[in-house]
């Protein structure tokens, strides 16, 4: 093939092909024949038009469909034998060719830069672990005595602090419902973490079967902007009262906290929560340092990168950002001057992050297998509590490019924590 490759920077080139015409003609008799075997004229049976009314008929399109696809095929199959990844689709420059003669295409291309990265065993690296305080294990402790209360009905007396209540509600936000402002059943924990804050609190002194007005003034950082900052006012009816009984905490209890742990007293079950804790203290810190080492690591090798993928990464942060101010309509708008100007600078270096990780993870021989990928979406699916089937839905993954997500993510981190064993780590204890 005739290519001509003219570097402009690091980042972007361009690319000249010549498609011979005897190629680009060929394809252009095959589309108007494949259009005939299915093509109705009336005196002629079906797939015996001849092929000159045909190229009166279609010739036009045949000649446009068939150098748009020769053109996009014949600038992918250059890069490849050049050995280039393009960043993105080719944009078209110019196409020259007369009647009868060769075609030539010229195009620009963004592509993934290519770089060597420095040597970064001597980069030293953070490793802050949380200590582990008495109150932390205490926390646990009384999440195991939550677990295990006994709930019990209260018939005589109104609703006090801690109880757990049944009602029934309707809100109203400027006179109006809003998405979740009724509900039947809801079950709450008086003085716990309420649906609304306060809400729970107006509650106490209220008697089964009782009616009253609650009013609450939703704070402006509420998740559901129709009610945000706003004040609503519920109607709300007392169904039950129940009280939570809990277990005194001592070895009996330790022995039936927890069936898979198998605590064999109080102390013990004290040291196991104790150990635990930093087990998780110690994976927190490795987290919190590989995202160190990641950004030490594009400080060390600063990179242009390509625009096209610092503008979708623009457009994901955007629109991630939309969707936490609860900005759903805005979500596939395209992002304003002052958002891409807010969110270049992070986008670039997550970019720069991100190339050097998948270069080193190409160095080092780094990959993802399939039995390691099949572990990880069966632990999605177990938390997302879906109960589908993990081939059907790592089917749907793969199509709709959840998969290729999940694997990126497991292969930066598998490079990093293959990376953290190869710089200068400075483990530290820290309060919390």
């Amino acid at each position: 093939m005739n290519i001509q490759i003219e570097d402009i920077d690091s980042c972007n080139k361009n690319v000249r092909v010549v498609i011979p015409h005897r190629k680009y003609a060929d394809r252009v008799i095959s589309y108007i024949d494949k259009v005939g075997q299915n093509a109705k004229v009336p005196g002629f049976r079906k797939g015996h038009i001849p092929r000159s009314m045909l190229e009166k008929r279609v010739g036009q399109e045949a000649k446009r469909e068939v150098l748009t696809q020769l053109i996009s095929e014949t600038l992918m199959e250059a890069l490849d034998e050049k050995g280039i990844r393009p960043a993105g689709l080719p944009s078209l420059l110019e196409v020259n060719g007369e009647e009868g003669a060769d075609i030539e295409v010229s195009a620009s291309v963004e592509v993934f830069p290519e770089f060597t990265v420095k040597d970064y065993s001597k980069i030293e690296t953070p490793l802050k672990i949380k200590s582990t305080s008495d109150e932390e294990v205490d926390k646990v402790i009384e999440f195991y005595r939550t677990r295990a209360a006994k709930i019990l009905p209260i018939q005589n007396r109104p609703v006090l602090d801690q109880d757990v209540v049944v009602i029934d509600f309707k809100g109203l936000a400027d006179g109006k419902p809003f998405e979740g402002s009724e509900g039947k059943g809801k079950v709450l924990l008086v003085g716990g973490e309420g649906f609304l804050e306060d809400f729970d609190k107006q509650l106490i002194g209220m008697i089964i079967g009782e009616s009253k007005s609650v009013s609450v003034d939703v704070p402006e950082n509420y998740p559901k902007p129709d009610i945000a900052g706003k004040k609503v006012l519920f109607e709300v009816v007392l169904k039950s009262i129940q009280k939570r009984e809990l277990p005194e905490v001592n070895d009996e209890f330790a022995k039936t906290a927890d069936s898979e742990k198998n605590f064999e007293s109080l102390v013990d079950m004290k040291a196991k929560i104790r150990q635990d804790l930093e087990v998780e203290h110690r994976k927190d810190g490795r987290k919190e340092a590989k995202q160190i080492l990641a950004r030490k690591l594009a400080e060390e090798n600063p990179i242009n990168v390509p625009d096209i993928l610092v503008n979708n990464q623009i457009k994901h942060m955007v629109n991630q950002g939309r969707k936490q101010e609860g900005n759903t309509t805005g979500e596939n708008q395209s992002p304003t001057q002052e958002e891409e100007e807010k969110f270049r600078e992070n986008a670039v270096k997550l970019i720069q992050e991100e190339l050097i990780i998948l270069k080193l993870a190409s160095d080092l021989k780094i990959t993802i297998e399939e039995d390691e990928l099949d572990r990880e979406t069966i632990m999605f699916i177990q938390m997302l509590g879906s109960g589908a089937d993990h081939t059907k839905m790592k089917r749907q993954w793969s199509q709709d490019g959840t998969l290729d997500r999940i694997r990126e993510r497991m292969l930066r981190d598998k490079t990093l924590e293959n990376l953290l064993g190869k710089v200068k780590i400075k483990e530290e204890i820290v309060d919390r």
